[in-house]
């Protein structure tokens, strides 16, 4: 699958653009809402996690203005665990989400859980 995360910590990107590679995955990485909104539009990713927590544009703001294609899947990579901005979140969009930290294996679960539910729905 083709992977964006959006997190404005570098380490803990890099680190999880790294995971999803050894996993066969094409991941990519950016730091910046504003940035992956073209990226995210241009219908190169299945699935783009979204931190909530950045500087100059939080993940709300991205998903309120990012027009995602279909076929992208948007989840929630977070360290608050505040249920109104989980709600939000949802309401933006999200599929799901994933509360830092969390063990790789946690990542690779989520992700397979929805990428199939995604697949079950295409096939209705």
């Amino acid at each position: 699958m083709r992977i964006l995360v959006l997190d404005d910590h570098d380490a803990f990107r890099d680190e999880v653009v790294s995971i999803l590679s050894r996993h066969g995955h094409e991941a990519h990485g950016v730091g910046a809402a504003a940035t992956a909104i073209p990226m995210v539009e241009s219908g190169a990713y299945d699935f783009v996690f979204v931190d909530y927590d950045m500087p100059e544009h939080d993940g709300l703001w991205f998903m309120q203005n990012v027009k995602r294609p279909r076929g992208t899947k948007a989840l929630l990579i977070t360290a608050h665990v505040n249920q109104q901005i989980i709600n939000r979140m949802f309401q933006s969009g999200v599929s799901g989400y994933i509360i830092k930290p969390f063990e790789e294996q946690d990542l690779l679960r989520n992700l397979a859980f929805h990428a199939e539910t995604g697949r079950s729905w295409l096939h209705d």
